[in-house]
């Protein structure tokens, strides 16, 4: 967490990355985000992603 209360931006890149890899039932190799705010505590992330394999 940051000092404003907020998660570290690796995060929602590591959810994402855990969900992506349930999703293929394989490990990624290779993952970027671009993060465009900052999540506050309590409030739910969306996560999106496409497996291009």
């Amino acid at each position: 967490m940051l000092g404003s209360g907020s998660p570290v931006r690796g995060t929602g890149l590591g959810a994402a990355v855990r969900a992506l890899e349930a999703d293929a039932a394989r490990p990624l190799v290779w993952a970027t985000a671009q993060f465009i705010s900052h999540a506050v505590p309590g409030e739910d992330l969306t996560l999106r992603g496409r497996s291009t394999g």
